[in-house]
């Protein structure tokens, strides 16, 4: 049976009172959850915590005790997925005493801060995945709003990819600044850059000229306003990197 849970009256959670890590554990993930505060929340003790970690519609769930004793702090296996997926989680807080459960608050499509199997943090609000595209060199990922860069496997080892995503001026003039207004346009249509805690919305604040304009998804001319904001974002982000002074140079040093 499908568990389903009273949406009624929820509060959400704020990013800045918890954290979820993920782990790379050879090929496999395992995550942690951490509370840096409970003084913002006044909820029963006895109330369950629950976190789900999700790819698209597939997910597995996990009880982590109580909102007074919660399982913190410890690294837990995730056996649904593996590293070749991008998995994000959600965090809830559920009353069970009561038949219909109802979810006392939440927190959705969270990012987690992630680590390499050395221990390293990764870093970047876009992870960027090596994967056979056939003959195109990048493609863009969807899981609900949250982007993920896909670059052609057949370009070179996965080490020497990320290593080119984060480095080479050849993908930071060409293909940057088309991913970023893409995942801008389709971020702002869904009205999905609102949060002052989500890693897109700090993006697009300190590039944008102004909040991104209000989607009317029954007007092509709302469609329009967004797409001249996120080229003017665009053009502030390049302006800002030197994006064509630095290809311009690389180019002139190149054999």
């Amino acid at each position: 049976m499908k568990r389903s849970y009273n949406y009624t009256g929820r509060k959400r959670l704020n990013n800045k009172d918890f954290t979820i890590s993920r782990f790379e554990v050879g090929s496999a993930y395992e995550f942690m959850l951490s509370f840096h505060t409970h003084e913002n929340y006044n909820f029963p003790n006895d109330s369950s915590v629950k976190v789900e970690a999700y790819v698209n519609s597939n997910t597995e769930r996990f009880s982590l005790g109580t909102w007074g004793s919660p399982d913190t702090e410890k690294r837990i296996p995730i056996t649904l997925f593996d590293t070749s997926e991008e998995v994000k989680f959600r965090l809830k807080i559920v009353d069970e005493s009561k038949p219909e459960k109802p979810l006392i608050a939440w927190k959705d499509s969270i990012s987690p801060i992630s680590y390499d199997g050395s221990g390293n943090r990764r870093k970047g609000i876009l992870p960027v995945r090596a994967m056979d595209l056939g003959h195109r060199l990048w493609k863009l990922e969807w899981n609900d709003l949250s982007p993920r860069l896909l670059v052609n496997s057949r370009v070179s080892e996965t080490k020497d990819i990320n290593a080119i995503v984060r480095a080479d001026p050849d993908f930071a003039g060409l293909v940057f600044p088309a991913v970023l207004e893409e995942i801008l346009i389709i971020l702002a249509k869904n009205e999905a850059l609102a949060e002052d805690d989500d890693s897109w919305a700090k993006f697009s604040k300190q590039f944008a000229p102004c909040a991104p304009p209000v989607h009317d998804p029954d007007s092509d001319e709302s469609d329009r306003e967004i797409e001249e904001w996120a080229e003017t974002t665009i053009q502030n982000f390049c302006s800002h990197f030197d994006i064509v002074q630095n290809y311009k140079l690389f180019k002139s040093n190149t054999p």
